[in-house]
């Protein structure tokens, strides 16, 4: 039996963490099998082989890519929020770099088909998940390591990630079938989280027709989507209904008497709002950092200011206020930053890529992940928690890694 090559044994590396990244929500300890899997990249990086070849573009994005979260990193963990050394989130970075030098020095060379094929695939356990809490458990779907923000949040990303694809895909039905289904199967489940939040990134929807090639079937999917979304709302579908009209009246009963922000979600995020808006305007620049935010939300909870509800509440539920309250415009800056970077590096490629190329398809997928986190972050505070970080990170690399090829 002929033993794999190098370049099999690399690709096949790619393949499972990709199936990780894609199963993570649904399979149980998917964060922990992320960091053994990428620990066993180790050795590879010191096996000795011809340089990939890649077309020429600036290498300021790729650096910046590889930079800007370790900067973020190391402002959170010195200035913001100190943990000990030995905590999971102080591992992350190191996976992280190490899988970041792998898909540097061997990139993805998966194909999209079969890329698209996991993508669809792994919607169906997702979907079967959700169901399986909804209706047996009674309960909003979450996933293993994912609050039922996060896995609605996920859900939502991967739901237009398919969306794009089977627009996309000319050459099988078969295959574009698979990829509507999935693309069902994904906003289901993100709905049975009950996660309004993640409603909003479908705003990201009209950007689709910017590529000419898919311009009309956007239009008629804006259409289809629209009609949707009204007739669940009139028959109060999942109780999407009871959802956004209990929305409507926290935000609107909202500082008055009748307002209960003990079990108000969308009260109570005004209300950290509020808070964080207050600690940025009397330390615009240099912040409060995590110690002082938690003291300064004590002392102004006792004197009567705030509700004392979000005093069970360590971040603002919005990454934008959590950094320019905690690290003031140098940490909002950095976060800022660590958005952009990998926005500029993947519309440089899709820019300078053939229309039908499969770099624009991946291109595209690397734009909207960063773009629908922070969507996100603005009602909820993502990378506070583990499973926002290693998602975003894990999926950014893969994508970096095969927008790099030659087109």
């Amino acid at each position: 039996m002929k033993k794999p090559n190098l370049h099999q044994t690399t690709q096949a590396i790619h393949l499972c963490m990709l199936a990780l990244v894609l199963l993570s929500p649904s399979i149980p300890n998917g964060f922990r099998a992320v960091l053994y899997a990428s620990l066993l990249l180790i050795p590879f990086l010191f096996i000795r082989t011809a340089p990939t070849e890649h077309s020429s573009f600036k290498v300021w994005p790729v650096l910046a890519f590889l930079a800007i979260p370790t900067l973020y990193w190391v402002w959170q963990v010195y200035a913001v929020a100190p943990y000990p050394i030995i905590s999971f989130k102080n591992k992350i970075p190191a996976v992280c770099a190490i899988y970041a030098l792998f898909c540097y020095k061997y990139p993805p060379q998966l194909p999209l088909r079969a890329y698209q094929i996991l993508l669809a695939i792994s919607a169906f356990p997702a979907l079967a998940w959700a169901i399986y809490q909804f209706v047996a458990l009674h309960d909003r779907a979450q996933g293993a390591g994912f609050f039922s923000i996060h896995f609605g949040d996920m859900m939502a990303l991967l739901s237009l990630i398919t969306i794009y694809c089977s627009l996309k895909e000319q050459r099988s039905r078969c295959v574009k079938l698979l990829l509507i289904l999935a693309s069902f199967s994904y906003l289901s489940a993100s709905l049975l989280s009950g996660t309004r939040g993640a409603w909003l990134a479908f705003m990201v929807l009209p950007l689709f027709a910017l590529d000419k090639e898919i311009r009309k079937q956007v239009f008629t999917l804006g259409l289809v989507v629209v009609s949707c979304s009204l007739l669940i709302y009139s028959n109060n579908t999942l109780g999407i209904k009871d959802r956004i009209l209990t929305a409507h009246h926290e935000i609107s009963t909202y500082s008055t008497a009748e307002a209960n922000l003990g079990s108000s979600s969308s009260g109570l995020r005004l209300e950290m709002w509020h808070f964080a808006s207050a600690l940025i305007s009397e330390r615009p620049f240099v912040g409060w950092n995590q110690k002082g935010y938690d003291e300064q939300r004590q002392i102004r909870i006792k004197n009567g200011s705030y509700s004392p509800h979000i005093q069970d509440f360590n971040h603002a539920h919005n990454d934008f206020l959590n950094e320019a309250a905690k690290g003031g415009i140098l940490g909002l800056g950095t976060m800022l930053l660590l958005y952009m970077a990998p926005i500029i590096f993947f519309w440089q490629r899709y820019r300078r890529s053939p229309q039908d190329s499969e770099i624009r398809i991946f291109s595209a997928i690397g734009l909207l992940i960063p773009t629908c986190f922070a969507i996100f972050s603005l009602t909820e505070s993502l990378f506070a928690w583990n499973s926002a970080v290693i998602t975003a990170y894990f999926y950014l690399l893969i994508q970096f890694g095969a927008a790099r090829r030659l087109p």
